[in-house]
């Protein structure tokens, strides 16, 4: 689902704006999680739990309805196919499954120089989703010794910070969008959430009421975490060509479920092996996984530069420049995709 969501919104937004549109997106997503979870248990507490599971299967079901019945198809191929007086969609065949397969594996084959862009920011995607996705180790490290916090205050912290992140996020990309890169945006993100863990994972170290502020003071240090999630989704986008959206963020979004598959497993792994000796060890391996993610993003610039334009595919009568068959972009024949 994000994984669409964020394929029409680049298709419906210009290069210049698309990271502030996915940002807000991203930042909707976030504090509508941020405000179910400090709700659901009070809700669950003082109702059960029948209400809540009717409640968010009605919503669900919901949310269906403005998919089916208001929002438009976005997507540049199917756009085409409409001007052309093609109204009806092509039957998945085995043929059209494997197409639609190699119209990913093509991200990656048309052009070995855009290849390496794309991998770079691929692969930092997979360590800043390795840090993110291993939230559960936050709540073992404050539920335990010595800080001892209990469920409620645990919520309002987490919904606290959230909703704080995602503001301050959308005001500096608003702000900033235009006056500096995609990359240095990104790169005060990574520098933001690595501080963050090494602040959170020294707090146990310091006595009460200090322990508490450290933590609190970790959370002000990671005001923009927020930022390298958008930015690499933005910096992605422009990295290929219209019709190659989908693609792209399904290659993120297959990204983050491989990554999910063992990011909580090995920290959990890691905390309980080093909570004897140094409780906040784990958090310094989730910074240093941001600082690998933050390398890849060096190496995506360094490409970038290097390679220019000679790593921008091209679209000119439905081939690409190594002779690729690709859609027709919204633009027509020979339209390419902006890149800063």
């Amino acid at each position: 689902m994000l994984a669409s969501v964020f394929a029409m919104v680049a298709d419906m937004t210009a290069p210049s704006s698309r990271a502030l549109y996915i940002g807000i997106a991203e930042a909707v997503f976030t504090v509508c999680i941020s405000v179910s979870e400090l709700t659901v248990g009070v809700w669950i507490r003082t109702r059960g739990f029948r209400e809540p599971v009717i409640a968010f299967a009605v919503v669900m079901t919901l949310s269906i309805v403005p998919f089916l019945c208001f929002v438009p198809e976005t997507s540049p191929g199917s756009l085409r196919r409409r001007q052309l007086g093609i109204v009806s969609a092509e039957p998945l065949t085995w043929r059209r499954f494997t197409d639609l397969l190699s119209g990913t594996m093509r991200l990656f084959n048309s052009n070995w120089r855009r290849a390496k862009i794309l991998i770079s920011l691929i692969v930092a995607f997979f360590f800043l989703s390795l840090s993110f996705l291993a939230f559960g180790v936050n709540t073992l490290y404050l539920l335990g010794l010595p800080f001892c916090w209990n469920a409620e205050k645990l919520g309002y912290f987490i919904a606290a910070s959230s909703v704080a992140d995602q503001i301050v996020f959308v005001l500096v990309l608003g702000l900033l969008r235009s006056r500096v890169t995609d990359t240095f945006l990104a790169s005060i993100g990574l520098a933001s959430s690595a501080v963050q863990n090494a602040v959170f994972g020294v707090a146990f170290l310091f006595p009460p009421p200090f322990d508490d502020i450290t933590l609190y003071l970790s959370r002000v240090a990671g005001l923009l975490s927020k930022l390298p999630s958008t930015m690499l989704r933005a910096m992605l986008s422009k990295s290929v060509t219209a019709t190659e959206q989908g693609a792209a963020f399904g290659a993120v979004a297959f990204i983050q479920v491989f990554a999910s598959l063992f990011a909580g497993t090995v920290t959990n792994a890691v905390y309980a092996g080093t909570v004897a000796s140094f409780q906040g060890f784990v958090f310094f391996v989730l910074a240093l996984w941001i600082v690998l993610s933050a390398v890849c993003v060096g190496c995506y610039s360094h490409f970038k530069r290097r390679y220019g334009r000679q790593a921008v595919v091209i679209e000119i009568d439905g081939k690409d420049n190594d002779g690729y068959e690709v859609s027709l972009g919204i633009d027509g024949p020979g339209s390419v995709a902006e890149h800063d």
